[in-house]
């Protein structure tokens, strides 16, 4: 490639270039934006491995802006959530995830299925929850302070599909809406009895499309630890 000019270079190539030009000066302070944008899939992901090895490498402290959350979620030790230019929470991907501090991060930050209620009842072993939509749900005890109004997260892998009902308090009847094949996994759309939508993520196997189909009624529950409360 040492005759081509870099406009007759490939994307991935080019970022490449890019990159050892801002290196070769050895900054104290590096700032990626959007740097893998432009690239399909796969070249994509192939760089993100290659950004995150060289920046473990010669470590430079990099800010790397990206509205791709699983760039975000794979590269960084720690991540900022902005809101209209405001930061809204900074923790490790982890803490992002799993602790959310609030409704726009656990909304924004992968997908979540978000009830609205109210605190009804709580103890040393579980928190009770009635929500808007006239479900009642069961959390552990939160370590912050919570007020009366919350809203209860709950991520999509979390939700288990049941034929039967589950011996579970967080346990509810519904349908499936839509079915979505994702290749690793299969988003199911469902609509419960009381007409709340929630969304599960269910590992494929080659049973699922017989199993979990358009129409079919089912149950869904999901566990204590598996809500994470939120002050409205």
């Amino acid at each position: 490639y040492e005759e081509r000019y870099a406009s007759q270079l490939s994307g991935g190539e080019r970022q490449r270039i890019a990159l050892a030009r801002s290196l070769i000066i050895e900054p104290t302070l590096l700032l990626l934006d959007e740097p893998l944008s432009n690239l399909d899939l796969k070249l994509r992901v192939q760089m993100r491995v290659e950004l995150a090895t060289m920046q473990r490498e010669v470590g430079i402290t990099t800010l790397y802006v990206t509205h791709d959350q699983g760039e975000a979620m794979a590269m960084s030790d720690r991540i900022a959530v902005m809101d209209h230019g405001r930061i809204k929470q900074v923790g490790t991907p982890t803490e992002i995830y799993n602790f959310p501090q609030d409704k726009f991060v656990a909304d924004f930050i992968g997908e979540a299925n978000i009830f609205s209620g109210k605190i009804l009842e709580r103890n040393e072993t579980e928190i009770k929850i009635s929500t808007d939509s006239d479900l009642t749900l069961f959390a552990l005890p939160a370590e912050e302070e919570l007020k009366g109004s919350v809203y209860v997260s709950v991520r999509p892998e979390a939700i288990k599909l049941y034929k039967q009902r589950p011996p579970l308090k967080n346990a509810f009847g519904g349908s499936i809406e839509a079915i979505e094949y994702l290749g690793s996994y299969v988003k199911c759309h469902i609509c419960l009895n009381n007409n709340q939508k929630v969304v599960a993520h269910i590992l494929y196997t080659k049973q699922v499309p017989d199993y979990f189909s358009p129409g079919k009624k089912i149950y869904v529950g999901w566990e204590h630890e598996d809500c994470t409360l939120i002050n409205r």
